[in-house]
């Protein structure tokens, strides 16, 4: 908030992206990063901007399409143009002399030279914008935002986000494992202490303090929690081992 509220510091050249601010934020996913970005893109301070663009990224990118996406966010409806040139030429024509914010959500690397190589194509229609732009990167991993830092010829400037504290994680992950159970929170200590134990492995992961929280749901006895417990899945700490656990534990009929 205080950086999108604050002009840039730099000093201002001749660079093609003089006028551009750049701040990345680095999670692992299911940290609700997008969620928590959602409340900064609508929040009042936003108003500042003459536009303001939100564009999930793709594994599979494609600069036509991403640009493409970008004038949709603008203009409401998708455009039809097929050159990557005419496309330029219109997302110039809708953000020249402009002071816009443009959040790109979930930027995944494949290549990184390639990737730094199809990033200037999308960026160099934005330059002919108003001072005071600003590029909000949400990713997963460092690499990407060195890259950006690299591409638009900005010192990195990365926030990196943590997961929830264990107490808070244990809070949400009983808050799903207990939902709708009318009991007094002193009953289940057995499970409950449990749960503080599966907590340890979470890494504070919103999303897989919810997803557990509903495995656990399914049978609130000793045994099948401890089964979860001990889950070879959990102790991977990776949301996709810990949403493979929730697929595992289905009934047969599903």
């Amino acid at each position: 908030m205080e950086w999108l509220r604050n002009p840039s510091n730099e000093p201002r050249g001749s660079d093609l992206y003089e006028n551009i601010s750049l701040l990345s934020i680095v999670v692992h996913g299911g940290m609700g990063k997008t969620t928590l970005l959602q409340h900064v893109y609508k929040d009042e301070i936003t108003k500042e901007f003459d536009l303001k663009m939100w564009v999930c990224v793709s594994n599979n990118f494609d600069v036509k399409k991403f640009i493409a996406d970008m004038l949709e966010s603008l203009k409401k409806n998708r455009p039809r143009l097929e050159a990557l040139a005419a496309l330029h030429d219109s997302l110039e024509e809708e953000v020249k002399f402009k002071m816009f914010l443009l959040v790109l959500d979930d930027i995944w690397e494949e290549d990184g030279e390639k990737d730094g190589s199809k990033w200037e194509n999308v960026l160099t229609p934005l330059a002919c914008g108003g001072f005071g732009i600003k590029i909000l990167v949400i990713t997963r991993t460092d690499s990407v935002a060195l890259m950006f830092a690299k591409v638009i010829k900005k010192e990195e400037e990365i926030v990196k986000l943590e997961g929830l504290e264990e107490d808070e994680c244990l809070h949400l992950l009983n808050s799903h494992a207990f939902a709708g159970v009318k009991n007094s929170p002193d009953d289940h200590k057995k499970l409950r202490s449990i749960a503080r134990e599966i907590v340890k492995n979470l890494l504070g992961s919103p999303l897989a303090a919810k997803v557990i929280g509903g495995v656990l749901k399914d049978k609130l006895d000793e045994r099948h929690w401890r089964t979860v417990l001990e889950s070879n899945l959990l102790g991977q700490n990776s949301n996709n081992s810990i949403l493979r656990l929730n697929y595992i534990v289905l009934p047969n009929h599903l």
